[in-house]
Order: structure tokens, then sequence, then C-alpha cells
């Protein structure tokens, strides 16, 4: 992993594995700064905790300077490749790639090689297993929208920070919030999204945005 400052310069960089072959498919930015990364190895020493059988998925939890805070490998005893990765709205992750095993972490094989998909728990990360609910302190209008959002907390603490995921979990962006509560979605298409909310006490509260 590579990390370079907007001229291109190298910042830092920080190699993971072991004994064996591992390859980088995806890489993504989690909801606290940090870093998640998905790979296919080979290895069951070094960073790796364990391998099942020939090739397996590695998925591994970073924080923003690339110090592994966790790794978990996944997969069968046959071949098992993992291509993309996002953090879902509840703290966890969820992969997507193909199998040809049919044991361990991969059931439900129909012969050769087949669409796999994975959730990993929020659990894994540390956070509560339980998705936060919607919450009632907090105040998002009007929606539907078609760009602007007006973000209002029914409490002494100011909302600073938001994250927007789609309603898969995937996430679209985070940013700060505008000083006097308004986020601009106008470049985001139609549909439900999922907004979390940082206020400045360091609470995080959950909503819902429908742009049309």
């Amino acid at each position: 992993m590579l990390k370079l400052t907007p001229a291109g310069e190298l910042e830092w960089q920080r190699t993971l594995g072991g004994s064996e072959t591992e390859i980088a498919t995806a890489v993504e930015l989690t909801n606290d700064g940090g870093i998640i990364l998905l790979a296919n190895s080979y290895s069951d020493n070094g960073d790796l905790s364990g391998n099942y059988g020939d090739l397996d998925c590695w998925v591994v939890r970073l924080d923003a300077s690339a110090n592994i805070l966790w790794q978990k490998s996944i997969g069968g005893t046959a071949d098992d490749q993992g291509v993309s990765i996002f953090q879902t709205v509840d703290g966890g992750f969820i992969f997507g790639g193909g199998s040809t095993s049919n044991d361990n972490d991969v059931s439900g094989n129909h012969g050769g090689a087949d669409l796999w998909v994975v959730k990993l728990s929020s659990g894994i990360t540390g956070v509560e297993d339980a998705p936060a609910p919607e919450s009632a302190a907090l105040i998002v209008f009007p929606s539907p929208t078609s760009g602007f959002v007006h973000i209002v907390l029914d409490r002494e603490a100011t909302p600073v920070h938001a994250a927007l995921t789609d309603v898969s979990g995937k996430m679209l962006y985070a940013k700060n919030i505008d000083p006097a509560g308004y986020l601009d979605i106008s470049d985001l298409p139609n549909g439900a999204y999922v907004l979390a909310v940082t206020d400045s006490e360091g609470s995080r509260h959950l909503g819902k945005i429908l742009k049309q």
C-alpha cells in the first residue's frame, strides 16, 4: 500500500502479507478515516492468521497510517476470490467475488465457480453489533429534496460531520457540514439515502434523505 500527497510524492508505504502470494483487489476509506483492504492470498503466516486451502479472501482493517487493527482470512478449501468491498450502514462490511468452495465459510455451491457475497458484522470491528436506530434528535428537511437539506439537532450540540450511504450501505461521501447546517446533495442521483451525523460532542445520529 502507498499513500501519495496531492503532488504525487510518497507519504508512506506499507508491505502486508505472508510467505506466499497476496494480491490486493480493493481498498476503501472507512467512516472513521481508516482503511479497509480486500486481497486474495495463499499464505497462512506473517500478517495472516490462517488459510483454508488454495486461494482465500483476506480482509484487513487498518487505521489512517496503515497499522493493522484486525485481519481475517475467509473461504473454503478450494479457490475463493474477492473483488470489491464496501462499509455498510451498521459499521460492518460487505464484499463480493467468486468461489469454487463448498465448505468452511462457503456453502451452497452449484458447481464450478459461483458468485459469492459475504457480509461481515460490525462486531468484528469492535463496534456494537446492533445498528443504531434513526435518531429522534436529528431533524433533516426538506425530504424529499432536489439539492440542499437543512440538518438540525434538538439539543445544544451542533452537527459537524455527515457521512452518506445508499440503501445498500455503499459509502458515497463523508464531509463536514456547513456551519449553518446545510448539506448539498444535488450531485447525487435520485433515490433514498442514509445519513449519519456526528455532533460537536462526538455523538452519532442516523437519519434518512429522499432525493428526487
